[in-house]
């Protein structure tokens, strides 16, 4: 599917699918049946705009889709652990993480190998998420609603700022959820980077914030202004420096 859309020039794409896989028993028993829920990642995270640049698909954007898709039907107790080598059968090790709810593993994301890319003739990364239908269905608490769609559109800001390359990059998110504003719809971390070009012992990250209101179309000015106190608070917390 990624092939034939990458060769009609759809080089961005977000996929997702439901079915059964077959795991085999020796050749005495029927093949396990076991019913996933599987999605991919490849191209472009978000289109270029006058405010921000095109930014490609990374781990940590199929880490949250899992992780939305979690929150969304109430599973909480999600943590993600390095995958052990031997287990990244398609996936590159190092860069893929099994998903656990508390101890009992759900699934697995990560980025697939690059030898699997070059079987199927694709010349750009894609990231990929598995869970375990069958299990993430005895999770959900409740009936989950659905929300109706939004009225008005949505603006996005990002935030790169330098911290101390030990500090746990989640800590950030924390603080954001923490405020508790009401016009902020989505957040996520979207790159970390640490070089030349940042002081010794510092790493760079960079988060993007969706706002949106039920009520109206909002105006950049207010946007900005609570931007600009976000940003202000996380300096001050965390001692952090903006990029020069």
């Amino acid at each position: 599917t990624i092939h034939r859309n990458i060769a009609k020039q759809i080089k961005s794409l977000r996929l997702f699918e439901v079915g059964k896989i077959y795991i085999s028993r020796g050749k005495d028993n029927l093949p396990k049946e076991i019913e996933m829920i599987a999605g991919i990642l490849t191209g472009s995270w978000t289109d270029a705009s006058w405010h921000s640049k095109e930014i490609g698909c990374n781990f940590f954007d199929i880490k949250g889709v899992v992780e939305e898709l979690l929150n969304r039907l109430k599973i909480d107790h999600i943590k993600f652990t390095c995958m052990p080598d031997n287990s990244c059968t398609y996936t590159r090790p190092g860069h893929t993480a099994q998903i656990l709810q508390e101890k009992k593993f759900i699934g697995m994301a990560g980025e697939i190998h690059p030898q699997v890319l070059r079987n199927f003739d694709l010349k750009q990364t894609a990231f990929i998420f598995e869970l375990d239908f069958n299990v993430i269905s005895d999770l959900i608490p409740e009936t989950i609603r659905s929300k109706p769609i939004p009225k008005f559109p949505s603006i996005s800001r990002d935030i790169t700022i330098i911290i101390d390359k030990d500090l746990e990059s989640s800590k950030l998110l924390e603080i954001i959820k923490e405020l508790g504003e009401k016009l902020i719809e989505n957040f996520y971390l979207f790159d970390v980077f640490e070089g030349d070009s940042i002081p010794q012992n510092k790493k760079s990250i960079s988060l993007r914030i969706t706002y949106r209101s039920k009520h109206k179309t909002l105006e950049d000015n207010e946007v900005n202004y609570i931007h600009k106190n976000i940003t202000d608070r996380l300096l001050k917390k965390f001692d952090a420096s903006l990029p020069t």
